[in-house]
C-alpha cells in the first residue's frame, strides 16, 4: 500500500472524524487520521483482509484513544454542575439536586442510569454517545427488555437532563 493513495481514503478518514466531531475538533481528528493512514500503509498485510476494513478499525481506535487522553476522568458527583446560576440569579424553575431528580425516575430509567454509572463500568461512559447508546441497548435487550421499554427509559432520562 502506498502513501500517495491518501486522496482515495480521505473521505473515509473525514467520515470517521465526523463521527467523533462532537467530542473533539474534526480537523485535529483528520490530521490524526492521516497519521494513522501512514502507519496502516506500513503495517498492512494483504493476506489478512481488505485495507479499508483495517484502516477503519485503526482510525476508530486511534480517535477514541486520542479523545480519552484529552478528557478528564468521569465525574460521579453531578450536584456541583447543577447548582443555582449565581446568588443574584437563582434558578426559579428547579431547586432539586441532580441526585434527588435521579431518585424520582422510574425503576427502568434508574436501572439504565445505574448501568452507566456503576463504578466498574465508568470507563464505558467515556464512549462516544452513539456507541454508548448502542452498548446500553444491547445490554438491556440481553436482559429481556423490549425495544419500546428501552426507548421509554431513554426518553425519561433525556427529559430529566433537558430540565436542568
Amino acid at each position: 500500500m502506498t502513501r500517495d493513495r491518501l486522496e482515495d481514503y480521505s473521505r473515509l478518514i473525514w467520515a470517521i472524524a465526523h463521527d467523533y466531531g462532537n467530542q473533539a475538533d474534526v480537523g485535529d481528528l483528520f490530521a490524526l487520521g492521516c497519521q494513522t493512514f501512514e502507519r496502516c500503509c506500513d503495517y498492512f498485510d494483504e493476506s489478512c483482509g481488505r485495507f479499508e476494513t483495517y484502516l477503519g478499525r485503526a482510525l476508530n481506535n486511534d480517535m477514541i484513544r486520542s479523545i480519552r487522553k484529552r478528557k478528564p476522568t468521569v465525574v460521579t458527583d453531578f450536584d456541583h454542575l447543577f447548582q443555582s446560576r449565581g446568588d443574584h440569579h437563582p434558578s426559579p424553575v428547579r431547586s432539586v439536586s441532580f441526585r434527588d431528580a435521579l431518585d424520582q425516575l422510574s425503576a427502568d430509567a434508574q436501572e439504565v442510569v445505574d448501568l452507566v454509572l456503576d463504578p466498574p463500568r465508568l470507563r464505558i461512559a467515556q464512549l462516544p454517545p452513539k456507541k454508548l447508546r448502542g452498548w446500553i441497548r444491547r445490554c438491556l435487550r440481553a436482559r429481556g427488555w423490549s425495544q419500546p421499554r428501552v426507548y421509554r427509559a431513554y426518553h425519561e432520562i433525556q427529559d430529566l437532563l433537558r430540565s436542568f
